[in-house]
């Protein structure tokens, strides 16, 4: 997959998937989830190219285009929310937070920053500086994938962020699994007590629907309310 060509020749989309509110069954944001379009005409999810264009400067562009088509987006729909994903060295990159910054402040009251692969970051302390910083901008924070690893709550708190988004390996079980609902349950009542909201990945049927809410999750995204689209 040549990404560099795909972003030269405006190949690069995202796909898009709602997040609801648990409580009032609608639509609170929606995930920007990066694709490709390969010469072909198909669609390529990231699983394929990113890891392979990671850490060098190809990958910076494919951020960066990722950012602009979800601003220009936000600012053609004025009336809807989005996420964008990131890894912990984006929000450390300054070419990646100068374009965050130079983002209009009414745009980034609407666009969410959801942070991947939280742990084994090389500087706790710098990515909790560039939360702050983003926060301070008006970016809301969440953390994505949380539960996939060896995850640590008292970091969360400590960089004060916004989202929680439990991984979906946990809640795919949580019918079933005692472990998972438990688990489910200790994030959330932690959460509710420091004030960051709980999004649950991977809603897959009305039984794992019922046991979230039973759980007093905030928000849930998964196949049962809509698989990914083009927006």
């Amino acid at each position: 997959m040549d990404v560099r060509e795909a972003i030269e020749m405006g190949r690069v989309l995202c796909y898009y998937q709602p997040v609801i509110n648990l409580r009032t069954r609608e639509i609170s944001h929606y995930e920007a989830l990066a694709r490709i379009r390969n010469h072909k005409g198909d669609i390529v999810s990231p699983a394929y190219f990113l890891e392979d264009i990671k850490g060098t400067f190809i990958y910076t562009r494919f951020v960066k285009e990722i950012i602009r088509i979800n601003v220009e987006l936000l600012s053609k729909n004025k009336d809807i929310e989005v996420s964008i994903n990131l890894i912990p060295t984006d929000i450390t990159d300054e070419t990646v937070l100068s374009e965050l910054e130079a983002i209009d402040r009414k745009l980034r009251k609407r666009m969410l920053l959801e942070i991947t692969e939280v742990e084994g970051i090389p500087s706790f302390e710098h990515m909790k500086n560039s939360v702050s910083r983003l926060r301070k901008l008006g970016y809301r924070i969440c953390i994505d994938d949380f539960g996939a690893g060896y995850s640590n709550l008292i970091n969360i708190t400590q960089m004060r962020v916004d989202y929680l988004k439990i991984d979906g390996s946990i809640i795919k079980d949580i019918t079933k699994n005692m472990t998972s609902r438990l688990l489910t349950k200790t994030i959330t009542s932690f959460c509710k007590e420091v004030g960051i909201k709980v999004v649950a990945e991977y809603v897959e049927n009305e039984a794992i629907l019922k046991t979230l809410i039973e759980l007093g999750v905030d928000y849930g995204q998964g196949y049962y309310f809509s698989e990914p689209k083009p927006m």
